[in-house]
């Protein structure tokens, strides 16, 4: 757009006012669409790196479970969760966000293939 500007202004079909003029815009344009690239860039990363952490939480979660380290099961649940309570040998506590959602569709997941803590796959 600046390169037809100045071919406008070189071949004296516009004034060098208007040229000002036309190029105070172009710059102005410039400006705003930089802005916008940045105010993108912003929004985007602050979606992006939780859901990241999110993720990777969800995949530890996995290797937690199957691993015979209860330090880092325990460190694993410290991430999930708090106010922890233990009662007749039941473990109970407070999952944090983002985490509540997956482990309400775990739950969901859990009750609709009919398993319980002892129970069997049906079917």
């Amino acid at each position: 757009m600046t390169e037809r500007l100045i071919d406008l202004f070189l071949s004296s079909e516009i004034t060098q006012t208007e040229f000002h003029d036309k190029k105070a815009i172009i710059i102005n344009q410039k400006k705003e669409i930089q802005e916008k690239i940045i105010e993108i860039d912003k929004r985007s990363s602050e979606w992006l790196e939780p859901s990241r952490n999110f993720i990777i939480t969800c995949n530890q979660a996995g290797s937690a479970v199957r691993n015979e380290n209860l330090t880092e099961k325990r460190d694993f649940l410290r991430i999930l969760g708090s106010n922890f309570t233990l009662k007749d040998r039941s473990l109970s506590f407070a999952i944090n966000k983002p985490h509540d959602v997956a482990v309400t569709g775990l739950i969901f997941l859990i009750t609709l293939l009919g398993l319980g803590s002892n129970q069997q796959p049906c079917g």
